[in-house]
């Protein structure tokens, strides 16, 4: 997904979840020379979410070295941010997917 390009080697800031409205919102810094930019990636009609870090390790940031998105037969779509190495990230599986307010599609992927 080109959109989530940016994001790689961003470091999350944030990562809210309201669980009373099935909602997750991640905040992702990335900086290029002198030049900060801030993503805001907000997960709506959260049906399921996996923070997972097999190795165990303590980190200093968290730094997105991977991120993708796709849609699934029901409807739903996935979110998937690695973390570090493959052995930790995110998943989220949600009902729609906004980056900086604007919705992901998957139209002509």
């Amino acid at each position: 997904m080109t959109v989530l390009n940016r994001i790689w080697g961003g470091r999350l800031t944030q990562l809210r979840v309201d669980a009373a409205v099935h909602r997750v919102r991640l905040v992702i810094s990335t900086v290029t020379g002198a030049v900060e930019d801030v993503c805001e990636i907000v997960c709506s009609e959260v049906r399921e979410m996996r923070l997972f870090d097999e190795s165990m390790s303590v980190w200093d940031y968290v730094e997105i070295t991977a991120a993708s998105a796709r849609p699934m037969p029901d409807g739903s779509m996935v979110l998937e941010l690695t973390m570090w190495t493959e052995e930790a990230g995110l998943m989220i599986r949600c009902g729609e997917i906004t980056v900086d307010g604007e919705a992901l599609s998957f139209n002509g992927c």
